[in-house]
């Protein structure tokens, strides 16, 4: 909520006294915070199902012993 409402201040103070393209409450919260919200969710849910399908294999993955890499170093020798 903190970073919505600081990107909220930011873009008034830039279109009403900087760029001159004034915009009015009612519009800013729409385009700034109801338009982006659903889809900042739908992202972190995203992002949540997909770490918790990838977590057993990097898990899997660090509990190897480390053999590709040693191979690869004796094989630059």
């Amino acid at each position: 909520m903190i970073v919505y409402a600081c990107g909220m201040i930011y873009y008034y103070i830039v279109c009403n006294y900087v760029i001159n393209t004034p915009i009015g409450i009612w519009p800013l919260i729409l385009y700034c915070f109801l338009l982006a919200v659903p889809g900042d969710i739908a992202l972190s849910i995203f992002g949540a199902v997909i770490a918790r399908r990838v977590r057993p294999v990097v898990m899997q993955y660090l509990s190897m012993p480390n053999t590709l890499l040693t191979n690869t170093e004796e094989t630059a020798k």
